[in-house]
């Protein structure tokens, strides 16, 4: 009996040693910490999104709050992965109506996609969007 214990005992920890490779934050896969501007007309987007998407899907991407033009996925975002990827970028104005302060603030312009191949040494980049995505009036 005590021999039974004793293997169980083994089988358990073997169990949560291999049930842990898989997990954490890094699960297997290296990722980018990216940082950079946003610029909309030749100024820096006051509050915004930028988010990372591999094209081959398969695991899940990175994002990065945008804060007055600057973005960094180490500071409250996720790192990208390398490789072909979609990138998405939404940008606000920051500005609260005193009137109405549940009202979310208004957007600059649609949400802008383009489509990176990010190298695995890359840690920057700078994104100057174009007039053509302000919103129509």
């Amino acid at each position: 009996m005590k021999r039974f214990h004793s293997l169980g005992l083994r089988v358990a920890m073997a169990l949560m040693v291999l049930g842990t490779l898989g997990c954490g934050p890094k699960s297997g896969v290296e990722r980018l910490d990216l940082s950079g501007t946003v610029t909309f007309e030749g100024a820096p987007v006051p509050v915004g999104m930028v988010s990372f998407e591999p094209i081959e899907k398969g695991v899940g991407g990175g994002f990065a709050p945008i804060r007055n033009g600057l973005f960094d996925t180490a500071d409250g975002g996720r790192g990208a992965l390398s490789g072909p990827t979609s990138v998405r970028i939404t940008g606000f104005d920051g500005i609260k109506d005193p009137s109405n302060p549940d009202a979310p603030p208004k957007a600059l312009f649609e949400a802008y996609e383009t489509t990176l191949d990010l190298a695995d040494d890359q840690d920057e980049i700078e994104f100057a969007l174009p007039l053509e995505v302000a919103q129509p009036n």
